[in-house]
């Protein structure tokens, strides 16, 4: 199994935001995640808390498209390669730039950017997952101008998780918004980068769902 997430998943603001945005990031670390996307929600609260927090997590943060506007450096990764069952799989990050309104990086043309990653990523993986903060709109047009993508996950696009869509023989899967369930996509594909089955379902995190002592313990700290 792959933990990822589209990302903004900090929210609020002053000294209450940043607290939620720390627990949050330790429950992603106590979970073991693999990656987290870059949203818009990443930034409220400056590259210099975003950083602090990098260095408290294993997994990587991810933005293929965040660039410096003064030197163009990428100051996150663009892709990570994770390894299920006989697959390599690389997931990378985007934001649109319709959504990112930060001042202290720049967000380039999602489609230019995959053009010019896509190859070097398919060298190195055989199955791409794509993380999106960005509209369903947005999303298939990209998937359908663009060629080699696996399986993209998208954010922010306003509706809750539904059926996984087909489009060019790749799987479009929207989030549901505030965390309200899980998603979990079951795929079976090859090493060309094709979709041959896949199961979906997605689970209410409601009162059912028993509480992991240890997250009950993260969130009793946070609360105190």
């Amino acid at each position: 199994m792959i933990l990822l997430d589209v990302g903004d998943v900090f929210g609020g603001s002053g000294e209450e935001g940043r607290r939620k945005a720390e627990v949050t990031i330790a429950a992603m670390e106590l979970m073991s995640y693999d990656a987290l996307n870059l949203g818009e929600g990443e930034f409220l609260f400056g590259r210099s808390f975003l950083e602090e927090q990098r260095e408290r997590v294993s997994f990587p943060f991810l933005s293929a498209n965040l660039v410096a506007p003064d030197s163009g450096e990428h100051p996150y990764a663009a892709y990570v390669v994770e390894e299920a069952g006989h697959l390599k799989v690389g997931i990378i990050g985007l934001v649109s730039p319709e959504l990112y309104r930060g001042h202290e990086l720049v967000a380039q043309d999602p489609a230019a950017t995959l053009r010019t990653l896509l190859p070097e990523v398919k060298e190195e993986a055989h199955f791409v997952v794509v993380l999106a903060q960005m509209g369903y709109a947005e999303a298939v047009e990209l998937i359908r101008i663009i060629e080699g993508i696996s399986v993209m996950v998208i954010g922010d696009a306003g509706e809750s998780a539904t059926e996984p869509v087909e489009i060019n023989g790749a799987l479009l899967v929207q989030c549901t918004h505030w965390g309200m369930a899980v998603g979990e996509l079951q795929v079976t594909g090859n090493t060309d980068g094709q979709v041959i089955d896949y199961q979906w379902r997605s689970g209410v995190l409601d009162e059912q769902i028993t509480d992991d002592p240890q997250m009950v313990e993260l969130m009793n700290r946070y609360g105190e």
